[in-house]
């Protein structure tokens, strides 16, 4: 899905930069399984056992429960989290008030959000209600892939044409 794409090719990006110029320990937290699956080695997975306290630590997408939360505060001086949009946290069925929650102390405790547009974030700022003073926060778009290709489409003149739209079976994607 895309929310995992930006978070791979964020990171991606990161070790590339990091290859060229070292700059820091980079690591990521999470499950090997998933770390493998999205194609980074786990060469840079974290040992949940392993203490180590990192300067900054970036979550690419909002906190939804208490495990990702301390992950944030116990490993890292500072944290920055990616609030990708308020849509879901609208949603009863996608997150409960619970998982807001979480959403809420996140920003609360964070060092600064990063939105993925000026729209998602003037969406946060209002609906989760905190002050871009106090907690640093910038748009930027999503760290997507090019594609090397441009796909060609031929048809001839009496073919109609269609668009297919794909996505995640939500309500609120209003897809049927």
């Amino acid at each position: 899905n895309g929310t995992m794409e930006y978070g791979r090719n964020l990171f991606k990006g990161i070790l590339e930069v990091h290859s060229e110029t070292p700059f820091a320990t980079v690591k990521a937290i999470g499950e090997p399984r998933h770390v493998e699956f999205h194609g980074i080695s786990r060469d840079h997975l974290i040992d949940p056992k392993d203490s180590t306290l990192f300067d900054v630590c970036f979550r690419p997408y909002q906190i939804d429960n208490p495990e990702r939360f301390a992950d944030l505060i116990f490993r890292g001086r500072r944290f920055v989290i990616s609030q990708l949009d308020a849509i879901g946290s609208r949603c009863d069925y996608i997150y409960d008030s619970t998982m807001r929650f979480y959403q809420q102390m996140g920003i609360a405790a964070s060092d600064g959000v990063v939105c993925i547009s000026e729209y998602g974030l003037k969406d946060a700022l209002e609906f989760f209600d905190f002050d871009p003073t106090e907690t640093p926060s910038q748009a930027f778009l999503l760290a997507m892939e090019t594609a090397e290709e441009s796909p060609t489409i031929s048809r001839t003149e009496d073919e109609t044409a269609f668009m297919v739209v794909g996505s995640w079976r939500y309500d609120h994607k209003m897809l049927r």
